[in-house]
This record gives structure tokens, C-alpha cells and sequence, in this order.
């Protein structure tokens, strides 16, 4: 190895050595180039005792802060004397939450595993896992293992001790750690200084007798593949990553933090380790490679429950959005519950998502639908076109018919305001949703070819919200009236459909929507709109539409056209043309229609 500018060490004799470790990359090394000099060349001057790398600049005369932390590391690495004990892990870890433990079937699941973060514990939470056991707390029989992965704020000496008191009083069979910030922007010196850190804590772990599994490291590919060597030597099996720290890194460092996490995945099989990859419990960040080229990897993470938190659902390498729809699905998690239920439990659907993630890896498949509905035992009523702000608008008789019906589920067939024609007044809408709201259904729009136009929408929302004069609109006076409307109508419309899709019990499903896609004008011939209806759907399907204000059904054919909730309107009147008024569609639980006149 040869001399550098300003440094009158071979780099052999150098204290940093072993953390360089001969690697290609020495003549970028900060230990071997004063940035002080490199400066002073571009006519800039810097005082090596205000240079933020005079620690580890050969040139400063300040470069001593890792000698005693080598010597201890070398010490460690020199006499082989620690032997961590082998621990036996699944393919499949969750890491799961202590404060508020989620009631997983843990042997129907077959989980053999999990994983508790030590950053997720309050003090209370720590008490009550020193006094009763981390595993009757949970109550699960199988690994639980701690992991110091956690904000750098808390990796410290202090923390470090608790986690060993909590470790062996708390009954955990294992640790995963300890982490230390390593980052791919940190100063060369912060880096090493803290991987140096890690690996001594870690052997600390190991000699307190606790079973220990390394946090596998690096700012760049030498740090990695030097700290893989380190945790070789220490005779260690099985390592761990913490995938979520480069997958998720965004902007001009997202694709350094790809090639180092490849890298470590390649120094784990290069030299023989059992990987735990944490952080990829999700479709979307599970590395292949790994899975196939290593039997003993173990993958984890709390994704599957994070995603079920936000009602996000596995199908397969997909994810689905519950937050306004119903999943059918006939996996061990959701076999033999309603569909309903599932879709609006976490738990439920956290235990699909851990389902469905081993699905994945293992490349099976299980059939998953999603409806707007799940008709159970329940009772829908469709109504189509109120037309609410016109004068013909008929929509407190409707609110009347649906008091009296009680559905579970109300649709309101599009057009249930006029945009276009009308002028919604901020009385009609406070009292539309008020009513609404006593009925207690659950209700879900569609989207007409009146109230589809979002600029006409935000257009009503001004003049409800907003003081037309003097010229220049003023804000209203704070009023709970005029934001209630407001709110209502962004709530209706910002969750209404082109079409809904609901399952019913007989394994049919039925197909809601306004109907103006047929391409008919109002006032069409009826047989027309029905045939084309009929040559539209399938054997199994029951077709319902509105928008032509005329009323039709066929139960056996599965089809139903609505009448309006609007009485003749000067069209209408010119055109000769005569509605169907203030009828109602009932579908039953067992999938038969009824059509009803209010």
C-alpha cells in the first residue's frame, strides 16, 4: 500500500485499517486526503481545527476518536471468544404490536414467530412486560424476538442496558440488533465510528448469554461487505436487514440505496448466511431473488397489519383498496365469515393479509372479488333521478317511502341533485341529509348525467359557502349550518360511483348504474332500452338502470329500469312525454326485485 499526500503512515499502519480494510477505495478515503489541502488549492482557506473531518484526517493532528473503540473491536475479532446461540426461524415472522395486541389465531395462522419492536413500548407497556412475560401477554407459545431497530434518538448506552433487563426479564427468546445510524449521506467518519459501535454492542448482546441475530450494515458496498467479514468472523449464522431502510428511500439517493441493499443481500448468500430481511412482509417489496436462493431466509415486517390499518388488502402481488368496497374471499382468514364483517374488521383483515402474503411466496393463489355490496340479509332500495333543486324535484316524498321501507342499504341512482338544470338551495341540502341520516342506511351514490360534472358541483359549494355581494364574494359568518351542507354534499359526491356492484346471496350479481351510457334520449321507446339492456348482460347478472324516467321489471330476466322522483317538467310537457313517478326498487335478500309506488 503506498503513502498519500500529507500522511506519513503506510496506510497498513494506519488505525483505520481494519475498518478500510485494504479496500479499493482508499485513495477516496477521508483518512488518507485533507479536505484542508484540497481546499487551500481551490484558493479557499480552512483552519484543520474547524474542518468538520479534521477527526479523521492524518494531516489535522485531531485524528483519534476510534482507537479506543478498534482496539476493543479487534480485541473481539482477534479472540473468537463469543458464540451466539442458534436460532431456529420460520419463513414467516410479523412483527406485531404489544400496546394494543390484535387477537390473531396464532395456531390456525400457523405463526411460529414474531417480533416485537422495542421503539413501539411505552413505559407501561415495559413494566407490564418485565412483571408478567412478553409471552402470556401475548399469549404465544412460539419465538419472540426484541428488535433495536428504532429513531436514532434512542440508541443509546442507556437504552442499550433497558433493552438487556427487558430481554431477560421479559421473558424474549432472542434480539435483533443492536442498530446504529449508518446512512448512505452520513460523514465517512460517522459511519464507521457507529458500525464500529454496533458490532461491539452486538457482541455485548451476545455475552449477557441472550440469543443474538446482527444487524447487517453499511453507508456504501466496502462498509458492507467489511462489516459482513466482521460478523463472519464473529462467527454469526444468521444476520439480519432492515430492507425498509433502502426500499423506501426516495430522490437522488434512491438508486445508491438499491445497489447497497443488493449488495447485502449478496454478501448474505456469497458468504452463507440465514438471512432475516425485515421490512418486506408486502408484495410490493419482497425480494424475490433472496427467497429463491436461500431455503433458511426468513422474512418480516409489519406491513400486513399497517395496510390492514388503512383497510388496503393482498390479492396475490396486488393490492386492493376496502375503504369503499366489500372483498369476497375464501381464504383460512375469511372462510365462513361475512364479507362485510371481514372488510370492516382490522383484525380480520390483517390475518388475510398474513394469509395471503404467504400466498404469495409460495406461489398460490386463492380467488378474491370485490363488490360495492355483500347483499346478506339485508334489504336495498334504489331510487333514481330526484333532481333535487328543481321545482319538480319530489325528493321529501322519497325520504318519506324510504322512512317507512327501513333498508340496510339505500342507492341513490344518479341525478339525485341537478347541477344543470337546477339550484340546490342550502335549506334543501341540510334537510335532505338530515333525513337521510335518521333513516341509518348505508348509502351509496352514483353519479348521473345531472350531478357528474364536478365545476357545476363546486359551483353549488360557492354559492352555498360564500356571500354574493357585495360584488367580491365575502366568507359567511362561521356557521354550523352552512358547513354541515357543505361537508355533506363533498361527502355524497366524493365517494359516488359510475356503477355499483353488488353480490347477493344466490351467488348472482346485480349492476346498478344511471343508464345514460345506453345512448338513448329521454323519452326513447321502452322496448328499445330494454333489449339493448339485455344484449348487454350476462345470464347471471341483474341489470338496473334509471335515467329515462320510465319504470320496467323483468325479475326473471334479471332487468329493471326506474322511474324519477320528479313530476312533469316543461320538457316533458312540450315533448308530450309523461314520467313514471315516485317508485322505488326493493332487492331482498334472497336476490328477488320489487318494484313499489310510494
Amino acid at each position: 500500500m503506498r503513502k498519500t499526500g500529507g500522511c506519513r503512515k503506510n496506510c497498513i499502519e494506519c488505525d483505520l485499517y481494519q475498518i478500510c480494510g485494504g479496500c479499493e477505495r482508499r485513495d477516496d478515503c477521508l483518512v488518507n486526503l485533507c479536505i484542508s489541502k484540497r481546499l487551500r488549492i481551490k484558493g479557499i482557506t480552512l483552519d484543520c481545527k474547524k474542518c468538520a473531518y479534521a477527526s479523521v484526517c492524518a494531516k489535522s493532528g485531531s485524528y483519534s476518536p476510534l482507537k479506543p473503540k478498534l482496539r476493543e473491536l479487534n480485541s473481539i475479532l482477534e479472540s473468537r471468544s463469543i458464540t451466539s446461540p442458534t436460532i431456529e426461524l420460520p419463513r414467516f415472522i410479523p412483527e406485531i404490536p404489544v400496546d394494543e395486541p390484535l387477537k390473531l389465531r396464532w395456531k390456525k395462522l400457523k405463526i411460529e414467530a414474531v417480533i416485537v419492536t422495542f421503539r413501539e413500548l411505552g413505559s407501561e407497556v415495559l413494566e407490564t412486560i418485565r412483571r408478567d412475560g412478553i409471552h402470556d401477554i401475548l399469549g404465544f407459545e412460539g419465538t419472540i424476538l426484541l428488535s433495536t431497530i428504532m429513531p436514532d434518538e434512542y440508541l443509546t448506552e442507556e437504552t442499550f442496558n433497558t433493552t438487556i433487563g427487558l430481554i431477560k426479564e421479559g421473558g424474549f427468546d432472542g434480539v435483533v440488533g443492536w442498530d446504529m445510524p449508518v446512512y448512505i449521506d452520513s460523514p465517512k467518519v460517522t459511519s464507521l465510528t457507529n458500525l464500529v459501535s454496533a458490532t461491539i454492542y452486538t457482541a455485548r448482546y451476545v455475552k449477557e448469554g441472550i440469543p443474538t441475530i446482527p444487524l447487517l450494515k453499511g453507508s456504501d458496498a466496502g462498509e458492507m461487505k467489511m462489516h459482513a467479514r466482521w460478523l463472519k468472523c464473529l462467527g454469526f449464522d444468521r444476520v439480519a436487514i432492515h430492507a425498509t431502510e433502502y426500499v423506501l428511500e426516495q430522490g437522488e439517493l434512491r438508486e445508491r440505496a438499491q445497489d447497497l441493499y443488493a449488495t447485502a443481500l449478496g454478501e448474505v448468500l456469497k458468504k452463507g448466511f440465514k438471512p432475516l430481511v425485515i421490512g418486506v412482509m408486502s408484495p410490493s417489496s419482497f425480494p424475490p431473488l433472496l427467497y429463491g436462493e436461500c431455503s433458511d431466509a426468513s422474512f418480516a415486517g409489519m406491513s400486513w397489519l399497517l395496510r390492514a390499518e388503512e383497510y388496503m388488502v393482498y390479492d396475490y402481488d396486488k393490492t386492493l383498496d376496502l375503504k369503499n368496497q366489500i372483498m369476497v374471499c375464501n381464504c383460512e382468514a375469511c372462510r365462513g365469515k361475512s364479507p362485510t364483517w371481514v372488510s370492516r374488521s382490522v383484525d380480520d383483515l390483517a390475518e388475510h393479509n398474513l394469509i395471503q402474503f404467504r400466498n404469495f411466496v409460495e406461489r398460490r393463489r386463492s380467488e378474491i372479488k370485490m363488490y360495492d355490496v355483500v347483499l346478506e340479509k339485508d334489504t336495498m332500495a334504489v331510487v333514481g333521478d330526484l333532481h333535487i333543486g328543481t321545482p319538480q324535484s319530489l325528493w321529501q316524498e322519497c325520504l318519506s317511502k324510504l322512512e317507512e321501507v327501513k333498508p340496510s342499504y339505500i342507492v341513490f341512482l344518479g341525478d339525485t341533485f341537478d347541477f344543470e338544470n337546477g339550484k340546490p338551495t342550502r335549506w334543501e341540502t341540510l334537510t335532505f341529509f338530515r333525513r337521510l341520516r335518521k333513516i341509518g342506511a348505508e348509502v351509496i351514490p352514483v353519479l348521473g348525467c345531472s350531478d357528474s360534472n364536478r365545476r357545476r358541483l363546486f359551483e353549488v359549494l360557492e354559492k352555498q359557502a360564500f356571500r354574493t355581494y357585495p360584488v367580491r364574494p365575502q366568507l359567511l359568518e362561521a356557521s354550523p349550518f352552512m358547513a354541515e351542507t357543505v361537508l355533506d354534499l363533498i361527502r355524497f359526491y366524493g365517494i359516488a360511483k359510475e356503477k355499483v356492484t353488488v353480490k347477493l346471496v344466490n351467488e348472482r350479481k346485480a349492476i346498478l348504474e344511471h343508464g345514460d351510457g345506453l345512448g338513448f334520449k329521454r323519452g326513447s321507446n321502452l322496448k328499445k332500452i330494454v333489449e339493448a339492456l339485455m344484449d348487454r348482460k350476462d345470464s347471471d347478472v341483474i341489470y338496473i338502470i334509471a335515467h329515462y324516467h320510465k319504470s320496467y321489471i323483468d325479475p326473471e330476466g334479471g332487468i329493471a329500469v326506474l322511474g324519477s322522483w320528479q313530476t312533469v317538467t316543461q320538457g316533458d310537457r312540450e315533448s308530450g312525454f309523461v314520467p313514471d313517478v315516485m317508485n322505488i326498487l326493493l332487492i331482498k335478500e334472497d336476490g328477488s326485485l320489487r318494484l313499489e309506488k310510494a
